[in-house]
């Protein structure tokens, strides 16, 4: 007989023990939860009739170069008032740098804003820009960025 803490899960043929299968579980369905509520908060903002990729974009690429840092990422998420731990903005920065260069691309921004589905997807590359440049000076021409946050 087994000791209760060598009992082999059968359904897979005996390769994990039961507290591992009820791990991988709890992984799986967790996964797919968090999946679900990201593909819905993708849904929410692309039927938002005033978004647009581009200029969601350019709310960080604030030196127009066509990619962010690290650190543009974070200091943008301040600029809008989002204070986000560290390590969280790390794991969101490094899930959608998809080529591993350090930085997002205005295409890694997109892949992470667009929709599974086809009919959501199909909306945000239709969206044109609106963005006008109103005020000449930017925020940070008159407040340094500790002064903004």
């Amino acid at each position: 007989m087994n000791k209760p803490h060598e009992c082999k899960d059968e359904r897979f043929g005996g390769a994990f023990q039961r507290e591992s299968v009820t791990q991988i579980l709890y992984f799986l369905t967790e996964t797919i939860q968090i999946e679900r509520n990201i593909e819905h908060s993708r849904h929410d903002i692309i039927i938002k009739p005033d978004f647009n990729i581009c200029d969601a974009f350019r709310m960080f690429d604030t030196r127009e170069c066509g990619y962010l840092s690290l650190y543009e990422f974070r200091d943008g998420l301040c600029d809008i008032g989002l204070i986000v731990p560290s390590d969280h903005v790390e794991l969101f920065f490094y899930r959608y740098d998809r080529d591993g260069d350090g930085r997002i691309s205005f295409s890694d921004f997109t892949d992470a804003f667009t929709p599974i589905e086809n009919y959501y997807a199909s909306i945000i590359g239709r969206r044109t820009s609106s963005h006008r440049r109103i005020n000449p000076y930017k925020k940070d021409d008159i407040f340094e960025h500790h002064t903004a946050c």
